[in-house]
């Protein structure tokens, strides 16, 4: 399974896609504080959600970067997180060091295939 934590703002974003895959799970809450909403998403990583993750990582930076550009001040992050019994393993991506969307793509999927 992968974990995916984002901002609140990206609660729409995460819904479409969640609406295109049956493997997405979106949920919204507080921080412990009150004080920022932020978004999970879980996606199970079935067969057919493999056989289409770079598509959708590729959607996801693309979205991110477009974020980042609409408003240089805030760095947009995403945190993607493998739970084994092994351990915990972390991919952590920002838009503002994404240059190239393709091969940050390319990038993060190696990783999540060292998961």
């Amino acid at each position: 399974m992968l974990y995916i934590k984002a901002a609140g703002t990206d609660y729409n974003f995460f819904r479409e896609m969640e609406e295109k895959y049956s493997d997405f799970i979106v949920a919204d809450s507080k921080n412990f504080d009150g004080s920022k909403e932020i978004v999970e998403v879980f996606i199970s990583l079935t067969p057919a959600i493999l056989s289409s993750l770079t598509i959708i990582i590729h959607d996801i930076l693309s979205y991110m970067k477009s974020r980042h550009k609409d408003d240089s001040k805030k760095q947009t992050e995403i945190e993607i997180e493998k739970k084994t019994s092994a351990g915990e393993y972390k991919v952590i991506v920002k838009s503002s060091e994404i240059d190239d969307v393709d091969k940050a793509v390319t990038k993060t999927i190696q990783q999540i295939k060292k998961l």
